[in-house]
C-alpha cells in the first residue's frame, strides 16, 4: 500500500494517541480502512513503520528477498513444529 499525505503527528506522539485517533491517521497515511483486528499498538507500528521507510526508503533487491526467504523458512519452521507438536 503506498503512503499518502502527511500528518501532523510526530513518530513520537503515535504511543499517545487513542486507537480512534489512530484509525484515523491509518485511513490519512493508506487510504483505506485499517483491519479491525488491529489494536493500537499494531496500528501505531504500522504507520509508524510506512513513515519511516517513505522518509528514510525501504529495503530494495537481495537484502528485501533474503528477508523475505529467510521469513517465509522460519514460518515453515513453526508450522512443523506445531504440527508435530499436536501429533505428540
Amino acid at each position: 500500500m503506498p503512503a499518502r499525505g502527511r500528518s501532523d503527528c510526530d513518530l513520537g506522539d503515535l504511543d499517545r494517541l487513542s486507537r480512534s485517533a489512530l484509525r484515523h491517521l491509518w485511513r490519512q497515511q493508506f487510504g483505506g480502512e485499517p483491519p479491525s483486528s488491529f489494536g493500537g499498538d499494531l496500528l501505531a507500528l504500522a504507520i509508524a513503520h510506512a513513515r519511516q521507510e517513505r522518509q528514510y526508503g525501504g529495503m530494495h533487491g537481495r537484502r528485501k528477498s533474503a528477508l523475505n526467504a529467510s521469513n517465509l523458512k522460519l514460518l515453515a519452521g513453526r508450522r512443523a513444529a506445531v504440527a508435530d507438536w499436536r501429533l505428540g
